[in-house]
């Protein structure tokens, strides 16, 4: 089963591992979202930025077309996605080393590192997550570019 849309996009990985802690782990979803309910966030995934709007019970993602300092903003890379999902470094170690990169409020700050909790306790609990996340390894390695 393939689960990320065509398009391949960090952002299709987000939208699609959502949906699947939303009907898989419903518990961390509801958490996830109660945290962060009528908030946005700027995520940056490499290249590509998306503004989560998060509501009590749903997950909108947008594309912002301009810069909105007024939200806190996540930087990451694809790397330091699966690397939390793996296990192989934690959000604080992330955050601690600058491969997870979080401005905003130190309430915004609490709020978000709560959130990502949720989703990643709920993510280790979802059946479908590991070929997902298998699924977006692969697409990762292929975008790499190949040295010479």
């Amino acid at each position: 089963m393939n689960f990320l849309h065509d398009s391949d996009s960090n952002t299709s990985f987000i939208e699609t591992s959502l949906t699947t802690l939303r009907a898989e782990c419903y518990p961390a979803y509801q958490a996830m979202c109660g945290l962060m309910a009528g908030r946005s966030v700027i995520l940056t995934i490499g290249a590509e930025t998306m503004q989560l709007v998060v509501g009590p019970d749903e997950v909108d993602i947008t594309h912002p077309n301009q810069r909105n300092d007024s939200h806190p903003h996540l930087s990451t890379s694809a790397q330091t996605i699966l690397d939390l999902a793996d296990g192989k470094t934690t959000i604080l170690s992330a955050l601690l080393s600058g491969s997870l990169d979080l401005k905003g409020s130190l309430q915004e700050i609490a709020r978000i590192y709560e959130a990502l909790m949720a989703y990643l306790r709920g993510a280790v609990r979802c059946p479908s997550f590991p070929q997902l996340l298998d699924n977006f390894r692969e697409v990762q390695s292929r975008s790499q570019p190949i040295s010479s």
